[in-house]
């Protein structure tokens, strides 16, 4: 399984929306249960789950990769606007 997530990691890295959409499976149970240990540490009346920490998780890095999109997309065109 290290070497898929690593190959799906450099194709992501690379644009392939597709190994994007193939990796998450593969790494939302790890993002789980690393969220799991992390909220037994924390106090007993805490309300978060594991499972809602690694969909924000997921959610924030699908953010975060199109706020990138749309920063290199501006910046081409001001590299192609620019006399």
């Amino acid at each position: 399984m290290s070497s898929d997530v690593t190959r799906l990691l450099l194709g992501w890295s690379n644009g392939d929306e597709q190994a994007a959409e193939e990796l998450m499976p593969l790494v939302y149970g790890e993002l789980r249960r690393r969220a799991g240990r992390y909220l037994r540490r924390e106090r007993p009346d805490q309300t978060l789950q594991a499972s809602k920490i690694a969909e924000e998780r997921g959610r924030a890095q699908r953010e975060r990769d199109q706020s990138e999109e749309v920063v290199a997309f501006l910046q081409d065109i001001f590299q192609q606007s620019d006399p």
